[in-house]
């Protein structure tokens, strides 16, 4: 009876087997499960053993068997849509499936994806490589090529890993870890990195070797799309909590099917309990519940083994990366190695923790760092310790006690104390070799460190070497630091550093020496606010040069010294990039004042100091005889008629006055004294003006041709300046044909880029007016051309060399460029470069012809004031003739005096430049200081840039240049009387 019984259990049990394993289609309608009420579109990727698509076609793995489970106990019904790991990614932020399987949680996905909060599993990344491939350590990666898979949360995290330890690499991607340990296997790459899962389940099937190297610790969960299924998400929280409660549950079931690598019985339990059922052994169905019994406390034994190492291994990666951020943040090495001490002590219970250092040179040890003992720093002879071994042969060494013991007795090694239990020594590689040893020993328990420490205490060495060496470098950089500023502080040269709003940072001991500027207070003020006005412009240039990533070398300026005088410097400048970028310049500054003196050479000062001489010796008394004689001429012609006895005498006088003049002028011109009266001026009209007289000039034999662009901007500068340099040009192009030949001239609009003003310091980058003269005559030597601009240099027998001197002064007044280019037999061409005024209509040209003075009368009152008794009465006379009510003075106190008399305010002042006491501008700013709006119009032979060109320059005055014609005077006062003038 009770055989049968135990029978009849068996077949029940069998019975209750095989309903467990029956697919729901096979058993009953009554035990059928319900239609599932949501159909949710889950994505996969290959990454075995979590989640995988076999070669069958069939969805597998640990995620899998849990989210099946969940399905099951929610209703809902599952639909697979396999893809890569980009794939499924861009189909879950698109909506085009519900949810992910297996991906790491990170903050910044919260952005894209919803996710669950309870974690399913932890995983990291795992470095692989060939075996040999000499990948034993991060730094052996400097240069490698590595593969991963794109948007990957390993390959991310390890490469700004690698970006933190400054080592280079080059990533090849693909879109399956299988496809990185393919690319690794057959050496396509150096190293690839895969989830550690994926790499364990798959590495035999390739040649492939894992390293020491290990990275990302991260939680591995659900996602779904944004925020779409947070009740599906919260569902999966509630099973999945449950299920790790539970340790019978689907869980543990399936994590030690795929992950503890067990691979449950050999025949379904169903098919066990079928045969036991229908033997109808009671006996043998006693036997398997044993069995079964002693199975499952094996499974769940060696699954407690599992998870716990896997705690132990979350929290190796935890203080690897602790110890790996440590190398960064800590503020000296004793912190650091006090940090990697109790890290390590919380893994691996060894008494004793030390770092001891090399010197190779000298074949010494000391000791970095000591945990339990206060030890003497001090060197000492490596010998035949068992630190020294592990230096010397650049190897890990693990020994216990009975190795020491073998090693000690053959005079391999010497122990210094008693001799420890187990020892291990790990070698600190750096880039030049090997820095020292990372040392632990116990003195208590053989196995206190195993073999299976050795790889995390490696990568802690790894991260020890590179914080010495960071160490090291921060010290060889502080020494250079200071090596740097003994030399700066001793340098007779100042030393200076600017950052990119060009203000100073540093600057040395000899930069007040030189500018007087106290080192302390001038940091943090603009470079510029030491250089002159008149040098600014060139060290703008070198600036802009400097940014954009090259060196200036030789820019020589004017200094502006704190006393208010100028020195001349030669200044070398130099960027600083980093990153690609120039974040500073450093620069070398030397004073030349003494040596500039020096080496100007004496026959050109000479010749500079004739000019200015011949200038201010003429401009003066000389214009003034002149102005009286023209004015005279003038005032005899107008009561004469022409064949009247006189009339062409006088006719001669004038012109001949005229010519001494312009020549008075030219000379000015050269010794920059003359004050231009700029306008916009269109050259297009000036030389179509002038055209009959150019062709006149140049004779029959020369072939002129003009070609002009129709939409020529217009330029600002003084129209008469402009008529001297063309006739200059022209003039010498002419000589330069005695045979004739043919003479070019074009006008153009062009733009001076940055690259052009780099080639060429005068220039400004901006809008131009190019004027080109271009001619086929006999051309210039190099020699000669490196003279052409120098006054009185020439190699016409009859020549005054002031042509193309003044040519030059001129255009440089107005900010212009010249260029010259020639060759020996056939021809020369000159460049001028004016700067444009883009947005301004050009003057109509000045009409040389007969005015009708009577358009120019008025009755305005004007006070003249000038020491000159023929020209005071010259321009009082004609002004008088004109209608005007004029008082004179011959000084500026005398002037004062006469205005302080006059009934009615005055309406113009006429004023030369020079006159005893006080001078011109003086008396116009007293008297605009009593009178405002007074128009003031100064006269002179030259004007001093100290006195009247201030106010011109500044629109407070206007300028007539002696000599002149009573009809130049006329139309002068008029246009100032009438505002159309400053």
């Amino acid at each position: 009876m009770k055989r049968a019984s135990r029978w009849l259990l068996g077949v029940l049990l069998g019975l209750m087997a095989v309903s467990l394993f029956l697919p729901p289609a096979l058993l009953p309608a009554s035990f059928a499960s319900v239609e599932p009420a949501r159909t949710l579109r889950v994505g996969v990727y290959q990454d075995h053993p979590l989640a995988f698509v076999d070669k069958n076609g069939q969805v597998q793995g640990f995620y899998i068997d849990i989210l099946e489970e969940i399905a099951r106990q929610e209703g809902w019904h599952l639909v697979y849509v396999a893809g890569t790991w980009g794939e499924c990614l861009r189909r879950l932020e698109a909506g085009e499936i519900d949810l992910l399987v297996a991906i790491a949680y990170r903050p910044e996905r919260t952005e894209r994806y919803d996710f669950n909060q309870e974690t399913v599993l932890t995983n990291w990344g795992q470095v692989y490589t060939v075996p040999g491939g000499g990948v034993n350590s991060i730094l052996d990666l400097r240069g490698k090529v590595i593969a991963g898979l794109p948007q990957d949360i390993y390959t991310i995290e390890f490469s700004r890993m690698l970006e933190s330890f400054d080592i280079p690499v080059q990533w090849q991607y693909v879109d399956e870890y299988r496809q990185v340990l393919e690319a690794v296997s057959e050496r396509k790459v150096d190293a690839g990195i895969v989830a550690r899962l994926d790499g364990w389940t798959h590495e035999k099937e390739y040649s492939v070797v894992r390293s020491n190297i290990i990275c990302c610790p991260t939680e591995l969960r659900f996602a779904a799309t944004k925020g779409k299924h947070r009740d599906v998400l919260d569902a999966i929280d509630r099973r999945l909590s449950a299920m790790k409660a539970d340790r019978s549950s689907v869980y543990y079931r399936s994590m030690a099917r795929w992950i503890a690598g067990a691979e449950g019985p050999a025949f379904p339990r169903w098919v066990v309990w079928l045969l036991v059922g229908l033997g109808g052994a009671a006996a043998l169905a006693g036997g398997f519940d044993l069995l079964l019994r002693a199975q499952l406390q094996a499974r769940t034994r060696a699954l407690r083994e599992e998870i716990e190492r896997r705690r132990l291994g979350e929290r190796v990666q935890q203080a690897a990366f602790r110890i790996s951020e440590a190398v960064h943040t800590t503020g000296s090495l004793e912190e650091f190695f006090a940090l990697v001490q109790a890290e390590l002590k919380a893994l691996v219970p060894a008494d004793n923790f030390f770092v001891a250092l090399y010197d190779a040179a000298r074949d010494q040890v000391s000791l970095a760092y000591f945990s339990d003992v206060q030890t003497p720093r001090v060197p000492m002879p490596a010998g035949k310790t068992l630190t020294a071994k592990v230096i010397r042969e650049n190897r890990v060494v693990l020994l216990r006690s009975a190795d020491i013991e073998r090693l000690v007795a053959a005079g391999e090694t010497q122990v210094i104390g008693p001799a420890p239990k187990v020892w291990v020594g790990i070698p600190l590689r750096g880039e030049a070799g090997v820095l020292g040893a990372m040392v632990l020993q116990d003195y208590h328990d053989e196995f206190a460190i195993c073999d299976t420490d050795l790889p995390m205490l490696t990568y802690v060495a790894e991260q020890v070497a590179l914080a010495i060496e960071r160490k090291r470098m921060a010290e060889a950089l502080r020494q250079s630091e200071a090596r740097f500023r003994r030399i700066a502080e001793q340098s007779l040269d100042a030393i200076f550093v600017l950052d990119r709003e060009e203000r100073f940072q540093y600057v040395s001991p000899a930069f007040e020496r030189i500018t007087g500027y106290n080192t302390t207070t001038i940091i943090g003020q603009p470079w510029w606010s030491c250089i002159a006005e008149d040098s600014r412009p060139a060290a703008q240039d070198g600036m802009i040069q400097v940014w954009s990533g090259k060196p200036v070398e030789g820019l020589q300026v004017k200094l502006l010294c704190r006393d208010g005088k100028e020195r001349d410097a030669e200044i070398n400048i130099a960027p600083v990039v980093e990153d690609g970028r120039v974040v500073e310049a450093e620069g070398i500054m030397r004073d030349i004042t003494d040596r500039k003196q020096l080496e100007a050479p004496f026959l050109r000062a000479q010749k500079m100091e004739a000019v200015g001489r011949l200038a201010g010796g003429i401009a003066h008394d000389f214009n003034n005889l002149l102005t009286a004689i023209i004015g005279n001429a003038e005032l005899g012609l107008m009561q004469l008629h022409e064949g009247m006895p006189g009339y062409r005498e006088l006719q001669v006088i004038l012109q001949s006055s005229l010519r001494a003049a312009k020549l008075t002028r030219q000379l000015l011109m050269v010794s920059k004294r003359d004050i231009a009266l700029p306008q916009a001026v269109s050259l297009n009209d000036l030389i179509l003006s002038l055209q009959p007289m150019y062709e006149r000039l140049l004779g029959e034999d020369i072939h002129f041709e003009v070609q002009l662009d129709p939409l020529l901007h217009p330029v600002m500068a003084d129209q008469s300046q402009l008529e001297q340099v063309l006739l200059n040009l022209l003039v010498n192009a002419r000589d330069a044909m005695p045979q004739g030949g043919r003479v070019y001239l074009s006008t153009a609009n062009v733009y001076l880029d940055e690259e052009y003003c780099r080639r060429n310091p005068d220039a400004r980058p901006g809008d131009y007016v190019l004027l080109a003269i271009t001619d086929t005559g006999i051309g210039m030597t190099p020699e000669v051309l490196e003279h052409v601009f120098e006054p009185f240099f020439t190699t016409k027998p009859n020549g005054t060399g002031l042509g193309l001197s003044t040519v030059y002064g001129i255009v440089h007044q107005y900010g212009g460029i010249i260029n010259v280019y020639s060759e020996v037999g056939r021809g020369t061409t000159f460049k001028i470069y004016l700067p444009a005024l883009v947005r301004e209509r050009p003057a109509a040209p000045q009409e040389n012809g007969d005015v009708d003075l009577q358009e120019l009368a008025g009755t305005e009152t004007i006070l003249l004031v000038e020491d000159e008794p023929e020209i005071r009465q010259l321009a009082q006379g004609a002004l008088r003739r004109l209608g005007y009510h004029v008082v004179t003075a011959e000084s500026a106190e005398e002037a004062l005096e006469v205005a302080a008399r006059l009934e009615h305010p005055m309406d113009l002042l006429i004023s030369d430049v020079v006159l005893p006491g006080k001078s011109g501008p003086w008396l116009a700013r007293e008297l605009m200081g009593r009178q405002a709006g007074l128009r003031v119009l100064f006269i002179s032979g030259y004007a001093d840039d100290r006195l009247a060109a201030e106010e011109v320059a500044a629109g407070q005055a206007a300028f007539l240049s002696k000599p002149f014609t009573t009809a130049q005077l006329a139309r002068r006062v008029r246009a100032v009387l009438d505002g159309r003038l400053p």
